[in-house]
């Protein structure tokens, strides 16, 4: 065994996990407030790689599985793992084995590979209801050859790729993927991959409306007690998107509710904040009590007492409107005031 040769493979190796780690750690502390539901991806496919003319194997058969995380409108990270089952030996058209030998450096036969990778997403189209989705992709990784390949197992890949992708509906979609694959097998090589893979959402694995649904219990306040409010004169108050600051029609909505609680002294107030669907839970639960913060601090500002206020925030978890619009989520980003 050449002592070098594996510790130069496996150096290689950590290096390749260690930029995972690092790119997923940044991803999961990203805010992803544009995305539509969940910021998560799950994709599955197959394709073909294709290897050039000169390579020991000849092109065949790719599956891949990705997991995509939305760190805005624009940008997904990516990380992918899969392989190919067999790629049958290449022999060059050459007359007979030795020559074919020859020509290969090494011929291993048949063989297979597993890889993995990691890489990053363009959204051309930035809008969040976006059903044609193109972009641009660049993409890394390290692949794993069952039978050694010029002089090692182990040979980093990546490079430049584009691809589409289409939404039936958010949990369901199509995806058309290509990259032109630079990889280092003892000398430098082009070659290509095409994938078709397929999205469908079987639940959201990384994340929990469990906060939100705790809150709720904790106050005693369900969906039903939402806007039930509005026949007492109180109304709700509207935000624009992913903002807490007041506007002036939200203000002078707030001036009249302050004259129904003004007259009303046996009633204490919970000011809930709510969310569109757009963004984490736990990112919009913080949303949502900046929202109902606010709204407290000027209803404070024009002399209702503190002790006949309350806040707590429901994030996404009760919107007004169940659609997936940008008209049901202007209706969904508000704050109740609900007397008790």
């Amino acid at each position: 065994m050449d002592v070098n040769k594996s510790f130069y493979s496996a150096k290689r190796a950590f290096g390749f996990l260690l930029a995972i780690c690092m790119t997923l750690s940044y991803s999961l502390s990203a805010k992803a407030e544009d995305s539509s539901k969940s910021p998560w991806t799950y994709w599955l496919g197959g394709g073909a790689y294709f290897l050039e003319g000169n390579e020991a194997n000849k092109s065949g058969q790719l599956y891949e599985a990705r997991i995509g995380y939305d760190i805005d409108q624009n940008f997904t990270v990516e990380w992918g793992i899969g392989g190919g089952p067999f790629f049958e030996e290449n022999n060059y058209n050459a007359p007979n084995a030795r020559e074919a030998t020859y020509s290969g450096r090494n011929a291993p036969g048949e063989n297979w590979v597993a890889r993995t990778n990691v890489g990053m997403l363009y959204h051309l189209d930035g809008s969040a209801d976006r059903k044609i989705d193109p972009y641009l992709s660049v993409m890394g990784g390290m692949s794993f050859w069952g039978k050694i390949r010029e002089d090692d197992n182990w040979h980093p890949y990546g490079g430049p790729g584009a691809g589409v992708s289409y939404w039936f509906n958010d949990d369901l979609a199509v995806r058309g993927d290509y990259s032109m694959v630079w990889t280092e097998d003892g000398d430098s090589k082009i070659n290509h991959q095409a994938l078709l893979m397929l999205f469908y959402r079987f639940g959201d694995f990384f994340s929990s409306s469990s906060g939100s649904k705790d809150a709720g219990d904790k106050s005693g306040v369900g969906p039903d007690d939402l806007g039930a409010n509005t026949s007492m004169g109180l109304k709700p108050v509207y935000f624009d998107f992913d903002k807490s600051e007041l506007k002036a029609e939200a203000q002078n909505t707030l001036k009249e509710n302050a004259e129904w609680i003004k007259k009303n002294p046996a009633k204490v107030v919970s000011l809930e904040g709510h969310c569109d669907e757009r963004g984490t839970v736990e990112y919009n639960l913080a949303l949502g009590t900046r929202r109902a913060k606010a709204a407290q601090d000027y209803l404070r500002s024009i002399g209702v007492p503190s002790e006949r206020l309350t806040t707590i925030s429901f994030g996404e978890e009760f919107p007004a409107d169940p659609g997936h619009n940008e008209a049901a989520w202007a209706k969904n980003r508000r704050v109740e005031s609900v007397a008790k």
